[in-house]
């Protein structure tokens, strides 16, 4: 019982840690990442600009498998063995 009280805990914890460490990336705006790429004379870097997009992109992806596993984890936690009949 302690066990699977202890992997459950231990996934729930990474889930959360997870979260809290691409919260930043998924509350940039587009506002947001203009002003992060604006120079000083004006302008702006459209190198980071794409830069700072494909992160958003990529943190909304990592965040979206991460979420699968975690339910899949815990469904795989709680499905029953399956046997092949033997030949």
């Amino acid at each position: 019982m302690f066990r699977s009280l202890f992997k459950v805990t231990a996934l729930s914890l990474i889930l959360i840690s997870t979260f809290f460490l691409i919260k930043g990336g998924l509350s940039l705006s587009a506002k947001d990442i203009f002003e992060l790429s604006a120079t000083p004379y004006g302008g702006y870097n459209e190198k980071v600009v794409q830069n700072l997009t494909q992160q958003k992109s990529d943190t909304i992806v990592g965040f979206v498998l991460m979420l699968l596993s975690f339910v899949l984890s815990l469904l795989s936690r709680n499905a029953k063995t399956f046997r092949l009949p033997s030949s």
